[in-house]
């Protein structure tokens, strides 16, 4: 209450509701076209991981549970969606429906949340689209990031997803958005498409905040 905020990547003093300062807010680069996974597909990644401001809030949110990072990372999220036209491409004549990559439960567990969900949510709202934990952990996996061969990779996320009842209310037919805050080599994203799959949507979207 009397020390000031402080930047989430600078750590300089900053005033107002704001998570990052001004300089490290405008210097964020928001792609402005989605990114290649080589086999995995199109996907629209709002930014770098690389950047240290976007690293920042990430690591503010998943390490130490500072859910007001969330806001400005869906705001990034949410203004690529909008300059790369994927907002203005989306038909209107189809069910549409937002599907987060979960996290373990006990992940979940231990900090509270599962941030992509939490992030889910508040790009739903700005869709105006429904968010359906269609995807649940079956099993505990190694992180991605600590694994450098893409082939490990794969075989390490093999068989980690299964649907969950609420995928029940995934019409057939329907378009869904995979969503999760980073993405690495996009194994992550193609096994959770390879069940996604399963419940016969006419189109999958792969979307995250960051990617690498």
């Amino acid at each position: 209450m009397i020390l000031p905020a402080l930047c989430a990547n600078c750590r300089d003093p900053i005033s107002g509701k704001n998570i990052l300062c001004r300089r490290c807010s405008e210097s964020v680069i928001i792609r402005r076209s989605p990114v290649h996974l080589s086999d995995h597909g199109i996907l629209f990644s709002a930014t770098d991981y690389a950047d240290p401001s976007v690293r920042g809030l990430l690591k503010e949110l998943k390490y130490n549970g500072f859910l007001a990072a969330t806001v400005p990372l869906v705001e990034m999220a949410v203004k690529h969606l909008t300059i790369s036209g994927f907002i203005s491409r989306l038909p209107r004549n189809k069910d549409i429906f937002l599907v987060p990559v979960p996290v373990h439960m006990i992940k979940k567990w231990k900090r509270g949340f599962d941030q992509a969900e939490e992030m889910a949510k508040l790009i739903g709202k700005e869709l105006s689209v429904p968010v359906i934990r269609a995807l649940k952990r079956r099993k505990w996996t190694v992180p991605q990031s600590d694994i450098k061969d893409n082939d490990f990779r794969e075989l390490n996320i093999k068989g980690c997803f299964g649907l969950t009842k609420r995928s029940k209310a995934i019409s057939k037919g329907s378009i869904i958005i995979i969503f999760d805050d980073i993405v690495t080599s996009g194994a992550t994203m193609k096994e959770a498409g390879r069940i996604i799959r399963s419940l016969r949507p006419s189109k999958i979207f792969l979307v995250s905040v960051a990617s690498r």
